[in-house]
Formats: C-alpha cells, structure tokens, sequence
C-alpha cells in the first residue's frame, strides 16, 4: 500500500504528475498482485508487461504511464546465449521516468539490475522492502540514502503486524549441534549396511535425516497435537516449511497416515520430475488450493499449506498463525518467510514459529547480515512470554485489593465507577490476551483460576452496569471457553445478557 500511496501522490503533484512510472517486482505471484492492486485503486490504466518486447514498447511510448514489470524481463538474451537473437532493447534516456522497485534487497544488484540501468539510465529509482536494511552499503549504493525505516518492534507496537513467538521443539528431531551419524543410524536402522551407504552417497547424510519417513511421522504427531491444542482453537491455519520437495511430500503421507487436518502440497515442477511430485505441481490446482486456505477454517478445510520455496515471500495469507519449520533459512531468506505468520486478524494474539531443524544454533549466524536495532524483536522465545503473564496478572488483581475474588458480588461492586470499570476492562483484556498466548503452555495453569473468575466478575459488571465495553466475546477462543465454562457451571449463561438487575 506504500506504493500505492506514494503513487497518489506522485500524481496530484504538478511537477511529477507526468512522469511514467515503472514499478519492478521479482516474483510471478507478487507481479500478479501488485498489477491487481493499482487495478484497483489508480484511476488510470495500468499496463502489465507481459514479455521483454512489450516492455521495450511500453519504455519508450511517450507518454506518462503507470507499468508493472518483472526484473527478468530486463534482458538482452543475445548477450547470455549468441544463438538468440537480439531483442534490440534500447536504452531511453529519459529523465522523466521512476522507477519503484518492490523486495529490493534481492535482484536488483547483478545482471539484470546492471541491463536495467543501462535501458533507463536517467531515471531515479525508488527501494521498497519489508526485510530489515542490510549491514553492507550495497542497497544504499545502489538506492541511495534512506528516505523512512519502519522496525519491526515499531510494527509490532502500532498494531500493523502481531508479534511471532519462537518455540523449539523435539530435539530428537533436530539436524543440528547433535551427530549426524547417529541421527541416520537412529532413522535408518532397519536398512542394511550397503543400502546405508547407497543412500549418504545419493543424498548425503543431513539430507537423508530430514526426508526420513520416521522422522517426519514423529515430527506430524508432535505438530497436530500442537496445532489442535494451540492454533485450530481459534481458527487459523498453518504452514510447514520442508527442506526438499520430497520431503514435503512425505508430510502430505505421513498427515494423511494420522488423519491430520486437511493438508495441500505446493512445490514447484520440472519436467523430469518422478510420477508422485507431478501432482502436487500443477499451477491451476496450486492456485485453488492457495485461495481455499486464505479462506476462514469455516469456509474451507484446508489447515496446513506444505511448501519448501514457494510461498516464502510476498504470500498474504492473515488466517495462518504458525509456521513449522523444518529446514535451514537465512538472511533475508529467514525474515521473510516468518512473516507470513505476522498478519493481523481479528483473536489472532501472535504469530508462531516451530522449529524441528534446530534455528535457535545458528541464529546469530542467519542475521548477522542484519542490524541488531533492526532484527530487534524478530522473534521472541515463548518463555519471554511468561513474565508479561504474571505482570498483567498482577495489574488485574490489584483492582480488587484485599478481597478474595470469590467473593464476586464484593468485587463487582468495586467496578461502580465508570472510570474504574474502564481501566479494568483494559487490564483484563491484556491478561487475557497474555493467557491466549502463553496457553497451553503448563506455566499459564497457576493464573487459571483467577482467569475464570475474573471473567465472571467482567461478566456480572457488564449485566449490572449494561457496560458493553465489558465483554468476553472479545476474547480468544481458548481463554474465551475456560471463562464461558466456568460461568455455566455456576449457573450462568455466557451468551444472553440478563433483563433485570441481577450482578450475575
């Protein structure tokens, strides 16, 4: 939206209005997207690139257009492969052109980058990313100086994203900082000597552990309880990112063996490929399978996406909550990929990262590229998480000094005045956010009960002072069910609000 924005205004602006705009993405999905968007939004035609002559067209008409391109289209083959022939892309010196370049960390620094400056060499250029800026100075030699940063703790601060929380999982599962040699024999101990060797020399002995059909069955039995107890509650969806296409297939197996929520492989296709990737390859059912999982749980079944590259980067999917991880990322390879699980959604209280691979041993080392200001916040161990439990709890409690919280009627009465109800209300909806977060995890089991009776107090207070601020519906599905159990047990429904003046 950005780019949009800045578009906007670039146009009602008298001394630009009339320059063309080119903006340049890297990736199919994401030209699709962007292409779609400004469809949407610009009241103008926007011209959509779709080879390398139509391009050179659309460069050098004089006139100030809005085109959307991919940077592999800026290329000469002749000058890779002499039996092509040429496509005669002449440069246009033009200095009324910009250029908006979207992901710019990636493609814009080798040939195809260098082609670019050579067909547009006078047209300022203009860096969008959502990965954290780079420790190098290549982005700014090639960009210039930063014109606004925006951290993710910023993001995360403002609403506009939901914090990720990191958890490791299953170090028997884990392909680091433990001897690979005993990993392999541990999942292949039923194979001969011979038929041992025949696959480390085939596959190599990391790549053989992570494609291991024990292994992943271990590691799908650990990740549907996690997903049924964690994520599903409140109906969002999830990721697994594998290490090869193989092996993302044998989670397909290996989920469909447990019967797992409904899951979908999607994997890039080569011609040569073996009769059981071909499936899971096709562009048309990729794009139905990619549309049923954006939908809410209640619309379409499908819960887990299986992926090894694609869908990493640039993928807008708000219903996915966590990302199972299986595989080694790094640099911006890693920020990207884990933000598909920042997306805010109404209940969605964070975003979850599950590690099977072993990231936290090689953490520092996959963002050394980065600054540390930059990358501050980028994922947070779920242990974080408990001292702002307890705090919240504290804050909560402290309302009701010196009386029990059993004593509901006492405590109700405390909330009289407006002004109080209302700091109440805040504090117990950041407990209970705090709860939905830190759930199932055994360290929220000592707030439980006063999770239940606070949320019958806020209810009694809603029914006695009619304060619709005071709602429990608001919460997440996990805390929501604790609190809405605990008032039927006593009698009181959850749902209807009572017609007459009684507490609760």
């Amino acid at each position: 939206m950005s780019m949009v924005f800045l578009t906007i205004k670039i146009r009602r602006d008298p001394a630009l209005r009339d320059y063309k705009l080119v903006f340049i993405t890297d990736r199919r999905q994401l030209h699709d997207q962007l292409t779609a968007t400004f469809g949407r939004t610009q009241d103008e035609t926007v011209h959509d690139a779709k080879s390398i002559k139509h391009l050179q067209t659309l460069l050098h008409n004089n006139t100030p257009d809005l085109i959307t391109a991919t940077m592999q289209k800026f290329q000469d083959r002749s000058l890779l492969d002499p039996t092509q022939p040429a496509t005669d892309f002449r440069p246009n010196p033009s200095d009324k052109i910009i250029i908006l370049c979207d992901e710019a960390h990636r493609t814009q620094y080798g040939t195809l980058g260098s082609f670019m400056n050579h067909v547009l060499p006078n047209a300022p250029k203009i860096a969008f990313t959502g990965t954290p800026l780079i420790t190098t100075d290549k982005t700014r030699n090639e960009f210039g100086s930063y014109i606004d940063t925006y951290t993710i703790e910023q993001s995360v601060a403002d609403g506009a994203t939901v914090q990720i929380l990191y958890e490791g999982r299953q170090p028997k599962t884990k392909v680091t900082g433990d001897s690979l040699d005993n990993l392999f024999d541990q999942y292949f101990a039923d194979y001969s000597g011979q038929e041992k060797e025949q696959i480390k020399n085939r596959y190599g002995t990391q790549q053989a552990i992570l494609e291991a059909a024990d292994r992943i069955k271990q590691i799908c039995q650990d990740m549907v309880q996690h997903y049924r107890s964690v994520v599903e509650p409140n109906g969002f969806k999830a990721m697994i990112v594998t290490t090869s296409r193989q092996a993302a297939v044998t989670y397909k197996e290996m989920l469909d063996q447990i019967d797992a929520p409904e899951s979908a492989v999607i994997i890039s296709g080569d011609h040569n490929d073996e009769p059981h990737l071909v499936p899971h390859t096709d562009p048309h059912k990729q794009k139905q399978q990619i549309q049923q999982f954006q939908q809410p749980i209640q619309e379409s079944p499908l819960s887990f996406l299986i992926v090894k590259d694609m869908l990493l980067t640039g993928f807008d999917a708000p219903v996915c909550q966590v990302m199972y991880l299986d595989r080694k990322l790094m640099d911006h390879n890693l920020l990207q990929a884990i933000a598909r699980v920042n997306r805010t959604k109404p209940h969605k209280s964070c975003g979850y990262i599950v590690d099977y691979y072993g990231l936290s041993d090689y953490l520092s080392e996959a963002l050394e590229v980065f600054t540390s200001e930059d990358v501050k916040g980028a994922l947070i161990s779920i242990e974080d998480e408990i001292p702002k439990l307890k705090a919240r709890h504290t804050r909560c409690i402290q309302h009701f000094k010196g009386l029990d919280l059993s004593a509901i009627d006492d405590c109700i009465h405390l909330l009289k005045d407006e002004g109080k109800r209302q700091q109440f209300e805040i504090d117990f909806r950041n407990f209970s956010k705090q709860m939905e977060i830190v759930l199932p995890n055994p360290a929220a089991n000592p707030f439980l009960r006063d999770l239940r009776l606070l949320g019958k107090i806020c209810h009694g207070a809603k029914n006695l002072y009619r304060d619709e601020q005071l709602d429990i519906t608001a919460a997440g599905q996990k805390v929501r069910q604790l609190i809405e159990q605990h008032l039927q047990t006593t009698g009181v429904d959850p749902k209807i609000p009572r017609s007459h003046p009684s507490i609760y």
